[in-house]
């Protein structure tokens, strides 16, 4: 797994900013009836896709949530 190090807090929104960006451009040109079309050489519908990633996202959260509160965080391995 790669290791990134940021100078500073801003660095890294900047980051998740240009990441994101990158990400929700994918879908810019799917109409909506195509959502659910699975492509042969992708894995997943673009509505599986960022249902997959909001997922992720809630858990995160859920994460931060639970180890600023003090629990503790249990991450998949």
């Amino acid at each position: 797994m790669a290791s990134f190090n940021y100078p500073n807090k801003q660095a890294l929104l900047d980051e998740l900013d240009k990441r994101a960006g990158l990400f929700i451009s994918e879908f810019d040109e799917v109409q909506e009836q195509d959502k659910d079309v699975l492509h042969a050489d992708v894995d997943r519908t673009p509505a599986q896709m960022l249902a997959y990633q909001l997922g992720w996202m809630k858990l995160v959260k859920q994460w931060e949530e639970h180890e600023l509160a003090g629990q503790e965080v249990r991450m998949p391995l």
